[in-house]
């Protein structure tokens, strides 16, 4: 995959493409409406009173390796760091088309150990990041 996404971080930028932090899915929500609607006791159906777009994500899934545990630790830190701070940006390049995205703190979940992981020294993480529309 020729892409690439760079997370703002004071003193270090994470960059999440190749080895080390690899790369391994992105995408973008798909488009959700918060509905404001009336609805009767004795009529079909329902009223539409107005409409608002959800906040949107950005749904990433990395893979983070190194020589030891304490490197696949530290990294695996840094990404977390990165990624809780109450405002941030993510700016991401697929095929030398760049977008940047104003970010809020992301939900992190991360894959069970077993031992193919543990032997490699690698940890996976999925990022649900939401993002300014």
């Amino acid at each position: 995959m020729s892409a690439q996404l760079t997370i703002a971080h004071t003193p270090t930028n994470v960059v999440v493409g190749a080895a080390p932090i690899e790369l391994v899915g992105i995408g973008e929500s798909g488009r959700t409406w918060r509905r404001h609607t009336a609805e009767g006791r004795y009529v079909h159906g329902r009223t539409l009173i107005g409409a608002v777009m959800e906040t949107p994500t950005l749904n990433v899934v990395l893979r983070i390796t190194g020589d030891t545990w304490t490197a696949v630790a530290n990294r695996r830190n840094s990404v977390l760091a990165a990624v809780s701070q109450l405002s941030y940006t993510a700016t991401l390049t697929i095929a030398g088309v760049t977008t940047t995205y104003a970010c809020e703190p992301a939900d992190v979940f991360e894959s069970k150990f077993d031992h193919w992981k543990v032997e490699a020294k690698v940890r996976e993480m999925s990022l649900t990041i939401p993002v300014a529309p």
